[in-house]
Formats: C-alpha cells, sequence, structure tokens
C-alpha cells in the first residue's frame, strides 16, 4: 500500500502546503540570479568591477534570500519522503544543508562586506591577491563548494529515485545544483544554466508541495 501524505501528522497538508511557499520562492530567486548577473553585471571584467558595479548590491540582496530560503526548502523536502530516502538519502540531505549553510555565511559576506572592501582594500578581491591565496580561506572555500555541490548532487538523485515527487524534479536539481554551486570554475553563462535548471526543478518540486495530495511517500507506513 502507497499511503498519501495528505494526512494529519508532521507531513500533514498544511505543512506540506506552506513548505511549497519557501521552495517557490527559492525557486524564482535562484532563477532571477542565474539570469540577472548575465544581463547586469560587467562578467567579463575582474571581480572587482563586478563588486563596484551597482547592479551587485541589489543582485546579491535576492541571492542572499534564496540563500536563507534553501536549507528551510531542503528540510521540507527531506521531510516529504524521509521514509523513501534511505540511509544515502539522509546523508545527502545533511550534506547538502551543511553546504548550504555555509555557502549562506558566503553570500551574506558578498553582500554587505565585499562592496566595502572594493572600497576600502581592492587588494583583498584581486583573485591573486592575499584573502583568495590564503591557504586557510582556499580550504573553507573548497569544503563549502565540494559539500554543496556533492550534497545537492545525491539529494536530488535520491529524490528522483524515490518517485515521491515527479522524477524531473530531482533530475533537474542533480544536475542544476552542482553547476551553479561551482561558482567562479565555470563562465557565469553557464552557471546561470545551472541555476535555471535548479530553479525548474525547486519548482517542480514546490508545485508538487502546494499539491499534496499527489505527493505519496511508499515508505510510510499507516
Amino acid at each position: 500500500m502507497k499511503p498519501n501524505l495528505n494526512r494529519t501528522g508532521p507531513t500533514g497538508p498544511r505543512l506540506l502546503r506552506l513548505g511549497g511557499i519557501p521552495t517557490a520562492l527559492a525557486a524564482l530567486l535562484l532563477f532571477g540570479f542565474g539570469v540577472a548577473p548575465v544581463l547586469l553585471l560587467p562578467t567579463g571584467e575582474p571581480l572587482l568591477e563586478w563588486v563596484r558595479d551597482p547592479a551587485w548590491k541589489w543582485l546579491n540582496l535576492l541571492a542572499l534570500a534564496m540563500a536563507l530560503l534553501l536549507p528551510l526548502s531542503l528540510v521540507v523536502l527531506y521531510a516529504a519522503q524521509a521514509n523513501s530516502l534511505g540511509t544515502l538519502g539522509l546523508l545527502s540531505f545533511l550534506t547538502a544543508f551543511l553546504g548550504t549553510s555555509l555557502y549562506l555565511g558566503l553570500q551574506f559576506d558578498e553582500t554587505f562586506l565585499w562592496p566595502i572592501l572594493a572600497s576600502e582594500a581592492p587588494e583583498l578581491l584581486d583573485l591573486e591577491g592575499p584573502m583568495f591565496t590564503d591557504p586557510l580561506f582556499g580550504f573553507a572555500y573548497l569544503a563549502m563548494g565540494l559539500l554543496f555541490i556533492a550534497g545537492w548532487l545525491g539529494f536530488g538523485v535520491m529524490t528522483s529515485r524515490a518517485r515521491v515527487f515527479p522524477r524531473a524534479g530531482g533530475v533537474l536539481l542533480a544536475i542544476g545544483m552542482p553547476v551553479f554551486g561551482a561558482g567562479n570554475l565555470v563562465p557565469f553563462p553557464v552557471r546561470g544554466t545551472g541555476s535555471v535548471l535548479a530553479a525548474t526543478g525547486l519548482a517542480l518540486l514546490a508545485w508538487s508541495l502546494w499539491n499534496a495530495d499527489h505527493v505519496t511517500d511508499p515508505g510510510q507506513t499507516e
């Protein structure tokens, strides 16, 4: 028997539908952050010129809001299918949650600290400068990226295999989030494409959450 999650309890219909709201907002913001920088920022220039651009602050405020919503979306998506994800799904969720939480910290710095550095200490935003070449900073940056990429890749794959949500949503997350998480290692248009794919996957999952009648967890028992 495949019980429906549309019932009373911790994953009842009201909480599932409420969980669809931050997931949908995160999808919208991720889509915007994937498209807008390509159109508004001087992506062909050095990083310092990006940060000095008037659009930088507003785009990163948008990204900060997205980064705040992503961990909440992860919790909701995991809760809706926890019984079908198994141990690998749990590990993927925890890895993605940790990587996304670290990304939130970085996004806070990019939004509020980096514009000050661009004005008062521009050498720190040089990719060959003291900040980006510092071993500890480099290790932390790399660890954040690897956790984010591995976590979302695994979570997307396990979500597609669990078949609680539409399979396409998990596949798009597994493809798009790692590309987005690669950051400056890939050209900005490629990263933007990853953002759009991931946003589409999140939107599919959010739609399923809002229509909780169609979300069933085969691993859940009455």
